[in-house]
């Protein structure tokens, strides 16, 4: 991996730099995963691809593992909207929001 990136021709400030917005990216893009996870759960799509749950459907039709599917939304089947208004409102969500 280190090989594709060449690392080796980045300065250790660019590097810090560079980890640092993308983070940033990565969080953004979470909180929009989980924001379309929770409709996608509400609106009940999943069952158009005979999964029981929208823990079903990430694991089986998006590929998620279950440990990274946990993360989104319960195994039990519960909603992860509160997750997306956690997110929004922690200093995480914040930042994102506003960047």
């Amino acid at each position: 991996m280190a090989n594709k990136f060449k690392f080796d021709a980045i300065s250790d400030d660019d590097l810090i730099r560079r980890l640092s917005e993308l983070l940033n990216s990565s969080r953004s893009v979470e909180v929009e995963l989980v924001a379309h996870i929770g409709e996608v759960d509400q609106r009940r799509l999943y069952a158009r691809h005979a999964a029981k749950s929208m823990f079903t459907y990430c694991v089986e039709v998006l590929h998620l593992s279950e440990w990274w599917a946990m993360h989104y939304v319960s195994p039990d089947g519960r909603r992860c909207t509160a997750r997306v208004d956690d997110m929004a409102e922690s200093d995480f969500g914040k930042d994102v929001m506003d960047a």
